[in-house]
């Protein structure tokens, strides 16, 4: 059941707020502490004017609360004006006005949602639980980790133990923050009994609009294969949209989510248990994640990067579709790149791919990069995996030196692989002492935003650019019938 939870100063302004959403959620809570007044509202009208199921959300400071104000609340509750009532819970056994309230709920048939922020994750299941089983009630934990260091006991001993549900308990969570994304689209998917939601562009939890047309809330269920990006950042990405376009045209029951990940130790120890089936993999992991792999192509072996996992009862597999990604929009450009000269920025584990890509196809390679090493050691390598002569691939700095050995160099492909210029970093220029010329072609593996700093001012100067959503687009194919076994329905897609 998805619930909009609505923080508004007025119940006029909660129903401007509902109406705007009307048609993507079950049923809404409305917050009692965000209402200036709430004992000067009309709380009838929440009958006449709304339909669908209704919640009650109490202020989290209740025990601070004057006797006249938990009178006001009896009072609500014994209108029943709600279905059910949010009570929070700072501690893990009831006390006084909890007790009261959760009975003058029960006497008027408003059923009572018990609501635990978790702090402490060896503490759970509380023993205090058992003392509530009632059809009508429901334990709800939010939970709000800072990486995948607090996330992944949650997820192991919270969010995957059933032991709740064995006492006949109904269970709901909300795992708020960017690292909970994942888990707010698969609560359901995971035995959350309500799905919380906020208004778009508004608060904690993901919102219910995105929530039904982006992940298809509505058609999950326990069976549903799970695929999933990780990376960090990763929310921005566009790949769940393309992939879930995918799976829904062609009838196929998965969903594709966004994992930000800061840490993979403890996100791969949790993954085979969700199940995941698949993962698509981006910046910062693609070098990183080789050792969880069973096996690999030689593209991921010969690259040293790998930007696609699939996953089986035994083994994980890895493969690298960036390299056919970033060529198919390039040949429309330069039929052949033979004999093309090729400046590359970055020698993360982007520019692997790209480097081997080109090379592999016979251009010759310039490599910038803030640390020279780095990019000396990934001429080396290509070198060696691809046999080529001396100067095939040369290297600098990514500074008014490198900037200078561009002028003799005289690129006609420049190829943008790092972050910068990523959102939230918008006005982030990779390398602000490059002139172009305006006979190059520039490609940009950003694709969040699609027109970065460093393509408008390609542009501005007269170049061809090439986006990297292109890219995306590309690599995705080959991932998506990875994945599922059949080809992606390139309809969907324009101008590919």
């Amino acid at each position: 059941m998805v619930i909009l939870r609505v923080s508004e100063s007025t119940l006029d302004d909660v129903f401007l707020r509902l109406q705007s959403h009307e048609g993507y959620f079950d049923g809404f809570e409305i917050e009692v502490e965000t209402l200036k007044h709430p004992e000067r509202e009309d709380w009838e009208s929440i009958s006449r004017r709304t339909q669908g199921f209704r919640i009650l959300s109490l202020p989290r400071a209740l025990m601070s609360e004057a006797e006249p104000v938990i009178d006001f609340y009896r009072t609500l509750l014994k209108r029943r004006l709600f279905d059910m009532v949010r009570i929070p819970y700072e501690e893990y056994k009831p006390r006084g006005v909890h007790e009261t309230l959760e009975k003058v709920a029960h006497s008027y048939d408003v059923g009572v949602i018990r609501s635990i922020s978790i702090r402490n994750f060896s503490a759970y299941p509380f023993p205090f639980a058992q003392d509530f089983v009632k059809e009508r009630d429901v334990l709800h934990l939010t939970l709000n980790p800072s990486g995948w260091k607090e996330l992944g006991p949650i997820v192991e001993r919270v969010i995957l133990d059933r032991t709740v549900e064995t006492w006949g308990m109904r269970r709901s969570f909300a795992v708020e923050g960017p690292y909970g994304y994942p888990f707010q689209v698969l609560s359901s998917h995971l035995g959350s009994y309500f799905t919380f939601t906020s208004p778009q562009s508004k608060g904690p939890l993901v919102d219910p609009i995105t929530l039904k047309t982006v992940y298809r809330y509505t058609s999950l269920t326990p069976h549903t294969a799970l695929f999933g990006i990780i990376g960090n950042p990763v929310l921005h990405s566009r790949s769940p949209h393309l992939h879930n376009r995918g799976y829904d045209a062609l009838g196929i029951d998965a969903v594709y989510v966004p994992f930000p990940v800061d840490d993979l130790e403890p996100f791969f120890s949790i993954a085979p248990k969700l199940p995941l089936r698949g993962l698509s993999v981006t910046i910062p992991h693609k070098e990183s994640v080789l050792k969880y792999c069973d096996w690999c192509e030689d593209s991921v072996l010969a690259v040293g990067a790998c930007n696609t996992l699939v996953f089986s009862e035994k083994s994980i597999k890895g493969y690298n579709t960036d390299v056919e990604g970033f060529l198919v929009p390039l040949n429309r450009v330069f039929p052949r790149v033979t004999g093309k000269k090729a400046l590359v920025i970055g020698a993360g584990g982007a520019a692997r791919s790209i480097v081997y890509g080109l090379a592999r196809e016979g251009a010759r390679v310039l490599i910038l990069n803030r640390t020279v090493a780095k990019a000396e050691s990934l001429a080396a390598e290509m070198g060696k995996t691809l046999s080529l002569s001396t100067g095939t691939i040369t290297t600098g700095p990514l500074d008014r030196e490198g900037a200078s050995r561009v002028e003799q160099f005289q690129p006609d492909l420049v190829v943008q692989t790092t972050s910068c210029g990523m959102h939230p970093y918008e006005e982030e220029d990779p390398f602000p002492d490059l002139f172009f010329k305006g006979q190059e072609v520039v490609y940009d593996l950003v694709y969040a935003p699609r027109e970065t700093r460093f393509l408008k001012r390609a542009k501005a100067a007269g170049c061809t650019v090439i986006y990297g959503d292109a890219m995306l687009i590309h690599q995705a194919f080959r991932q998506f019938l990875l994945f599922t076994g059949k080809e992606y329905p390139r309809q969907l897609i324009d101008g590919i």
